[in-house]
């Protein structure tokens, strides 16, 4: 589903155009959709897949969450979303504000939620970007591994320190998404996607 919205529509403003976050709802079917919420659970209780049903709003704010037998669970458990108090809307629009490289002060003012908290997810987004970097660095062959510590022994400490590149840069190196205008319409409707699915967020 991710690589299909991805396709399908080009910016963040066209999906906005389209009103896949024209409410509440249609922001949280989106992130499930795109797999940033889970797309299934299983009970812990029976066993059997839980659904989602309306649930009392005192309880859960969305006026749903995954049921089953007596078994509730919300539906941000799990997820980047988990213990935020955000609403989908401003976790759509504060993604949007990531992929266009928005300051903190100024994402904040666009999204309508405190530095404090963009400032939060802005870090958990880079921790996973930087373990993917890791992740990457690590699956290199010992040869080459090897060839590129000769070469750095070679080097001054100047220039050693000069090859040192910010981890986000790196991946975006990886994903051929440092230039425009692939870059912006692809980290938000596919990148941010796949580094925040459900699944992969609980490993971290």
């Amino acid at each position: 589903m991710t690589s299909a919205l991805a396709d399908r529509y080009v910016t963040y403003t066209q999906m906005l155009e389209a009103e896949l976050f024209s409410s509440e709802p249609n922001c949280c079917q989106y992130l499930i959709d795109v797999g940033i919420l889970a797309q299934h659970r299983r009970c812990v209780s029976c066993s059997k897949w839980m659904h989602i049903k309306e649930c009392a709003r005192t309880k859960y704010r969305e006026g749903c969450c995954w049921k089953c037998c007596d078994s509730t669970v919300a539906l941000r458990v799990g997820s980047i979303l988990q213990r935020k108090n955000l609403t989908y809307r401003q976790f759509v629009d504060m993604l949007d504000a990531f992929s266009r490289d928005l300051e903190v002060k100024d994402a904040a003012v666009s999204v309508g939620t405190s530095q404090r908290t963009v400032r939060l997810i802005y870090r958990q987004i880079r921790a996973l970007i930087e373990d993917e970097v890791r992740s990457e660095t690590s699956s290199r062959n010992a040869e080459t591994s090897a060839r590129k510590t000769r070469k750095r022994k070679r080097k001054g400490p100047e220039e050693q320190e000069k090859e040192e590149e910010d981890p986000v840069v790196t991946w975006l190196r990886q994903k051929n998404l440092l230039s425009p205008p692939h870059k912006t319409r692809l980290l938000f409707a596919r990148e941010l996607p796949l580094l925040l699915n459900f699944k992969k967020f609980q490993q971290n």
